[in-house]
């Protein structure tokens, strides 16, 4: 997320450094300098992953009318949500590096609310293909009805609508502030100018709550009612005349998609409660394990188009056929090329 300032989840963790005392490990221990280095490193790797990985997940299922299903609906809204998530990342690493912010006062409410929207707008996917696949599978009959590609869509906007207003307090609160370094040298910074620390604490309790654990609850729900459809099927015939093989992959895909999540966003919101809960004090270890927990968590819109491409063989066939495509494609523009060069020379 670009919420890197630990104090105030302002866009810049490194202000925190100087602001306030390190109690367990001085700077002069630390090199400061090979760290940012490293991070900077790491969220260029992550941002051009995931920037590819999800484009392409996105260009194949629109490629391909086949793939126009119930389940490849919700990836593809989870896919589009990752990759915009990641666009953030380059605004991150600019304002990480120069320390200043240069892209203005709207941009900076841009971004640090696209960020939230997509977070939220991915999580509740992820619930939503749980909800789905409990009814697919539980309730196959009497879902048909309800489980349209028209009502998947509907359903994605529906999802997009519900995260924009839960981000107001980012709208109203993010702003460009213009304060004096050290040095008294002007510096421009993009944070959250919130009225009191109070607002502040119950807004990344809220969004800790309706963004991360509530859904996680609502889809392990879903599938310990899977589970235990499965359990009551009497023999292996039920089984397999009731769970295709295509509905355990999507299911398979879903508990990944849903491990993944879990793992990579667990350590940032456990420092984000510290802070807004425990009065945790910056200390330059915080600051170290957040800017690595915000890596983390950009980290896993990475592994979502992996997922997809490991565990759905339907992903691994159409890959295969639109790079050769584009490959045969690219040799015929060759040829035609070649011989209008060949024409225009006789």
């Amino acid at each position: 997320m670009a919420q890197v300032h630990p104090v105030n989840y302002s866009l810049n963790a490194s202000a925190d450094i100087e602001q306030f005392n390190i109690s367990s490990l001085s700077t002069t221990d630390f090199d400061m300098e090979s760290f940012r280095v490293v991070i900077t490193t790491l969220f260029i790797l992550v941002c051009v992953c995931g920037l590819l990985g999800n484009g392409l997940v996105i260009v194949i299922l629109l490629r391909f009318s086949d793939m126009r299903t119930v389940p490849n609906v919700f990836i593809l809204n989870l896919a589009s949500s990752d990759f915009l998530f990641m666009l953030g990342i380059p605004f991150l690493l600019q304002y990480n590096m120069q320390g200043q912010w240069i892209f203005g006062n709207g941009m900076c409410k841009i971004v640090q609310c696209i960020d939230y929207i997509n977070m939220f707008t991915g999580i509740f996917t992820l619930t939503v293909m749980s909800c789905d696949r409990y009814l697919a599978l539980v309730y196959p009959l009497r879902s048909m009805s309800l489980r349209t590609v028209k009502h998947a869509r509907i359903t994605c906007i529906i999802l997009w609508i519900i995260s924009i207003p839960l981000t107001l307090p980012l709208w109203l609160y993010s702003t460009v502030s213009h304060i004096t370094d050290e040095f008294n040298q002007p510096k421009t910074e993009c944070e959250t100018n919130w009225p009191n620390d109070y607002i502040n604490h119950v807004f990344f309790i809220f969004a800790f709550v309706v963004g991360f654990a509530l859904p996680i609850l609502l889809i392990s729900l879903c599938h310990v009612g899977i589970l235990r459809h499965v359990v009551c099927m009497k023999n292996k015939a039920d089984l397999g005349r009731h769970f295709p093989q295509f509905s355990m992959k999507i299911t398979m895909i879903i508990l990944l998609a849903l491990l993944a999540f879990a793992v990579c966003w667990l350590p940032y919101w456990v420092l984000i409660l510290l802070r807004a809960i425990g009065n945790q004090k910056v200390t330059l270890e915080y600051y170290v394990v957040f800017n690595i927990s915000l890596c983390l968590s950009y980290f896993n819109s990475c592994l979502n188009p992996l997922i997809y491409t490991c565990v759905g063989r339907d992903f691994q066939e159409k890959m295969s056929r639109f790079f050769h495509c584009s490959r045969g494609a690219d040799i015929n523009s060759r040829m035609t090329t070649t011989g209008d060069m060949r024409i225009t020379k006789l």
